[in-house]
């Protein structure tokens, strides 16, 4: 994909942002902006990297990986791995790693994630997920689950 295509997926107040608030590596399909409030409409795109600003918003395809701020929110395909800051929201299908800070929200629609979080995040997962987390997390879980807590 050309910088230009690029563009015109990433949104600022309605309207596309500029080809120089952003940087496209194209041999390594990752977007580098320090922007924040920036949408990202990549629904059918596989296999981007994101390094980005706090309060964004992403709608992705599969095997994406995300190296965000704060208050970003995620709808993605499966084998997606998140770096983030606290207050964040994900809706993911299956197969993700998150290594995440506090107060953030997991919705999992597959199977088979790994969880690192701090503390005050709710969990609504599939099946076969492993969780390391700080204090005061939710879990909503299938059958067969064991927590060692402190």
């Amino acid at each position: 994909m050309k910088k230009t295509e690029i563009r015109e997926r990433i949104i600022i107040r309605g309207k596309c942002v500029k080809s120089k608030d952003f940087d496209w590596d194209e041999s390594s399909r990752t977007i580098y902006t320090n922007l924040e409030g920036l949408t990202f409409n990549f629904k059918d795109i596989d296999d981007i990297r994101f390094v980005t600003g706090p309060n964004c918003n992403f709608e992705t395809g599969d095997n994406c990986n995300f190296k965000t701020g704060h208050s970003c929110e995620f709808k993605t395909g499966h084998s997606c791995t998140f770096i983030t800051g606290s207050k964040c929201k994900f809706k993911t299908e299956g197969n993700c790693n998150f290594d995440v800070r506090n107060d953030c929200v997991f919705y999992i629609v597959g199977d088979v994630s790994i969880f690192q979080t701090g503390s005050n995040c709710v969990f609504n997962p599939g099946k076969d997920c492993t969780f390391k987390t700080k204090d005061n997390c939710n879990f909503n879980t299938h059958d067969n689950c064991n927590f060692k807590t402190g």
